[in-house]
């Protein structure tokens, strides 16, 4: 089901790529940007929608870029 977007955030994680985090702004109700850097790479991408799962959590959606240097993929991408 679709939702609005949660207020800004920044989550951090550890991956093969060593420590990241992951920071979350809204631009709107319905959308905002991510921003990242993972292994020296900054990147930003925007959340084009947001929905919420039956547990209740929120899925953020949209289009990364950049990644294709790290993880060989550019293709869209849902955000936890």
């Amino acid at each position: 089901m679709r939702t609005t977007v949660p207020q800004a955030f920044r989550i951090s994680f550890i991956g093969r790529e060593g420590p990241y985090a992951i920071q979350f702004r809204p631009t709107g109700e319905w959308d905002g940007v991510i921003e990242v850097t993972v292994a020296g790479l900054a990147m930003r991408w925007s959340v084009e929608d947001a929905g919420s799962e039956e547990g209740g959590g929120t899925v953020l959606g949209g289009m990364t870029t950049g990644s294709d240097e790290i993880w060989n993929d550019t293709t869209g991408s849902s955000f936890v």
